[in-house]
């Protein structure tokens, strides 16, 4: 099975890992978990840091031998879905606005200038002119030296920024008490991430356990390696994973089986 992934995609992979380790962590009885210090050990890893600030330049390709050096250290990695499951509505409950596009300029500034301080270093910003050109679908931020924008786009569903070294990002925009208010995108989640499943174009996921073909009476079990199940011509079936995954409201994943095992689907 293949989902497909782009940059962007994969972002969304880091930030999942980050926010996820940072739940773990804080997670009581996890404090020594296997878990926990692989995603350690990765997220400081110089292979990752490397890869995360190349998606974050203005850089157009990221090869597939760049992530899969990067994901090698991920090997073995195992979070139950539970976990992810619990993580997802706590994230959920606690994601706040990260400003008010109504508010600014005026009092949404100060939510404005931290939240770019925070997540992309940006100093400058404190002693920067803010303004809405473009009919209020842009605000700019710059000074003499330096500038950035963040553009409305006219569906009011997102909001793109681009600064001035190259680095571009994209947010979420829910309309809340007639207000338009942006939110961070939310992470996607995987169980695991094994190397050899990553492809140019999409992440092999694995066939699970538990299967049911429409000519038999109940589901089954693949109870071994090795295992496999044949789908018979007029037949359907419906497929487990063995990855478990959360893909965000905003996002949409094609699923499909790859041509190898159009005849035959066997339990990798």
């Amino acid at each position: 099975m293949a989902i497909l992934t782009t940059k962007n995609i994969v972002q969304r992979i880091f930030q999942g890992l980050e926010e996820l380790g940072d739940y773990l962590e804080l997670k009581e009885g996890y404090e020594s978990n296997e878990n926990i210090i692989l995603l350690k050990k990765y997220l400081k890893s110089k292979e990752y840091i490397k890869l995360k600030n190349e998606f974050s330049s203005n850089k157009s390709t990221i090869t597939n031998e760049q992530l899969e050096n990067s994901f090698k250290i991920l090997k073995g990695l195992s979070i139950e879905p539970k976990i992810i499951r619990d993580f997802v509505e706590k994230y959920n409950k606690e994601k706040k606005c990260l400003f008010s596009w109504d508010s600014i300029p005026g009092n949404g500034n100060v939510n404005l200038i931290e939240f770019l301080k925070q997540n992309f270093g940006i100093d400058w910003v404190k002693t920067a002119k803010i303004e809405k050109i473009d009919n209020d679908k842009t605000i700019k931020v710059s000074t003499e030296k330096n500038y950035l924008s963040l553009k409305l786009n006219d569906e009011q569903t997102k909001v793109n920024l681009k600064i001035d070294d190259g680095r571009t990002d994209k947010f979420v925009v829910k309309i809340e008490n007639s207000k338009v208010n942006i939110y961070k995108k939310f992470p996607i989640i995987f169980s695991s991430l094994d190397v050899e499943k990553i492809r140019p174009a999409n992440f092999d996921l694995r066939l699970g356990n538990e299967y049911f073909v429409s000519r038999e009476k109940y589901p089954k079990q693949l109870e071994k390696t090795g295992d496999f199940l044949v789908i018979e011509p007029g037949d359907f079936a419906i497929l487990t994973t063995h990855e478990y995954m959360y893909v965000p409201d905003d996002l949409l994943g094609l699923i499909s089986l790859r041509n190898t095992y159009k005849k035959l689907v066997s339990r990798q």
